[in-house]
């Protein structure tokens, strides 16, 4: 991951983000914004990225802000026992940098 990073960086060539390649992206996060985009509350991804961060509006969501709007999205699969583990899959994916918080240019 670090070689690709460095890399990239070397070559200056911009970041593909995650909705550029969807077939490596995790099957829940793929379904996650099938849900939200069908929801007439939402149009677009940055639609469901403003929502989430509610907590400080600051551009980024931390780990707990991305958790608990999670939680207001109300998305079933999320619930239950296993729905930690698929927001903790989904949140390290878009924190692709591994800096603790996802931009929203990591988002969209």
């Amino acid at each position: 991951r670090h070689l690709r990073e460095t890399t990239r960086a070397a070559r200056k060539t911009p970041i593909v983000l995650w909705w550029s390649s969807l077939s490596s992206a995790p099957t829940e996060l793929v379904e996650l914004m099938e849900y939200a985009l069908g929801s007439p509350d939402f149009r677009s991804v940055e639609d469901v990225f403003e929502r989430l961060d509610q907590h400080n509006k600051s551009g980024d969501l931390c780990n707990q802000e991305f958790s608990d709007g999670m939680k207001k999205l109300q998305y079933k699969k999320l619930q239950g026992p296993k729905g930690e583990a698929i927001v903790k899959k989904i949140y390290s994916f878009l924190d692709g940098n591994g800096s603790g918080s996802i931009t929203k240019r990591e988002w969209a």
